[in-house]
This record gives C-alpha cells, structure tokens and sequence, in this order.
C-alpha cells in the first residue's frame, strides 16, 4: 500500500534438504492459526534417507514480529514403508487438524489424519478412505469447519470429482 516494504528471510521447514533439478509436483498447504495459536503447513518431500516422496508436516509460530520454525516431521514416519505420497491438503479449525494426501501403494487412494492441536495424531495414524471404491483417487482437497470434515479430490478411473462430508468428534 504504501511505499517499499522489507520481507524477512524465508524460514526452512524442510529439514530433509531435498536437492534435486526441477521443482516437487505438487505446492505446499498451510492454515491456523490452531486452538494453540500455531500455524500448521503440509508438503511433499523426496529428502532423507529413503529418497521418496511423502509428506511431511510443519509447525509455525507466526503471531509474533518475527516467524518461528516450531519443528517438522513425517507425517507417516512408520506406519507406510514403500508408498509414494503427495498432493498434501491441510486444514485447521480451533482445535483439530486434519491432512489428506494420496498415497501409491498398489494404485491411488486418499488417506486422512487427524490430530487435536497438538498436532501427535498426525504421525502414523492415517486411514485410507478409498480403499473400498474402485478407481485411482488424487489430488484431495480438505476443509475442516468446526466439527464438519469437507473432503473432495478426483477419481482418475472414472473422471469424476467425488465429495465426501463426515462429522469430527474430540
């Protein structure tokens, strides 16, 4: 609005230190401020030891002068040893969180977690919400409102937009 402004250093969320030729296929997610008031990201990632893709979660604190990297980890650290992730959608609404993203384990499905704001139901407590239709599920998107899960994401087999509502308890 008025006149140049000074942009702080971008902050790492990183920490796998992916270094590749191009750009990751798929862009980040955030939302918050959480009951907490942390911000929450979402992104995909091939750094690491194992050189594949999966999405990872990042908290920020983003209510002062100054941006803070509060930490960032897998979102599956255990619980899916040989499947591709990406497309990470992520939403906050007051205290949940939740994450959607698809997943190749012998076809796509969207998988989903869900955490309070402390943000520990996020690691290794996905659910494959596909798993029973039939087709190739990709690209969720995730929208929580109050107690309300939003889910849409597309199914390539068919070349329909599927849509899926679901109420969320503590």
């Amino acid at each position: 609005q008025g006149g140049d402004m000074d942009w702080p250093v971008a902050l790492d969320i990183d920490p796998t230190d992916w270094v590749i030729g191009g750009c990751p296929a798929t862009g980040a997610a955030i939302d918050g401020p959480s009951a907490t008031g942390e911000y929450w990201a979402a992104f995909m990632s091939a750094g690491g030891e194992s050189s594949q893709a999966r999405v990872y979660w990042a908290r920020l604190g983003l209510g002062g002068d100054e941006p803070v990297w509060l930490g960032s980890g897998a979102v599956t650290e255990e619980q899916f040893g040989n499947s591709t992730q990406n497309y990470p959608s992520l939403s906050v609404s007051g205290n949940l969180i939740a994450c959607a993203w698809e997943q190749n384990s012998a076809g796509y499905d969207i998988h989903l977690s869900l955490s309070d704001a402390s943000g520990s139901g996020l690691i290794d407590n996905a659910i494959n919400l596909t798993q029973a239709e039939s087709g190739q599920h990709r690209q969720p998107t995730v929208v929580v409102d109050g107690d309300m899960l939003h889910l849409v994401w597309k199914n390539s087999f068919s070349g329909t937009v599927q849509y899926l509502r679901g109420a969320v308890g503590s």
